[in-house]
């Protein structure tokens, strides 16, 4: 007899025969169902109310954090609760407010000397590139420059130019544009497109 022959002499056995006994689901499931409750049902009920209970415990959770984060910004509207000036809250927010707009303008001002000098910028790491040194100096001298007419906006032009000199001679202008392109770097903007022969 081959397979063909045998596949067609099976006969599946009724429907009941694969359902199993109420008896062996209570003994298996240690529960108590009517015999007019099918026994495949029970689980998915309490998996429906496990997802439920689940559900409404994230919800809970969620709620509980937008309200905690609503009284934050309450107190933040209403003031800090310190009676002293130099509490560490108003300590990060005028350290935030007057650092903002003096790194947004150095990281222009680097933004335009890299582009002026044939590199871009990508926010993928495996195109990231070298500087070459003569660019690296010339943008060192730069950013220092920039940082000195921020910093000291009425000083005149010839004592910066030695304070420029200064800084680049003891590698102060050097090492504030790395940290700038570290920082960049860690927050994800590479210099790309080097020159390098």
């Amino acid at each position: 007899m081959n397979l063909t022959e045998q596949a067609a002499d099976f006969k599946a056995p009724p429907l009941q025969q694969l359902q199993p006994s109420l008896k062996t689901y209570q003994e298996c499931y240690a529960v108590n169902v009517s015999s007019d409750m099918p026994p495949p049902i029970l689980p998915a009920v309490c998996g429906g109310l496990t997802v439920a209970l689940v559900l409404s415990v994230l919800y809970g959770l969620r709620r509980r954090k937008l309200l905690n984060d609503s009284i934050e910004r309450e107190k933040k509207a209403q003031g800090s609760d310190s009676t002293e000036l130099s509490d560490n809250r108003t300590a990060w927010a005028v350290h935030r407010y007057a650092n903002t707009e003096f790194y947004q303008r150095q990281l222009r001002v680097l933004a335009n000397l890299l582009h002026g000098a044939g590199y871009a910028l990508s926010r993928n790491a495996y195109d990231s590139s070298r500087i070459m040194p003569e660019d690296r100096d010339h943008f060192a001298y730069q950013l220092e420059d920039c940082r000195l007419r921020i910093m000291s906006p009425y000083e005149d032009a010839d004592s910066r130019t030695r304070r420029i000199e200064q800084a680049m001679n003891d590698g102060l202008a050097q090492t504030w544009l790395r940290l700038l392109l570290e920082g960049a770097a860690e927050n994800g903007w590479y210099v790309t497109g080097s020159r390098w022969p």
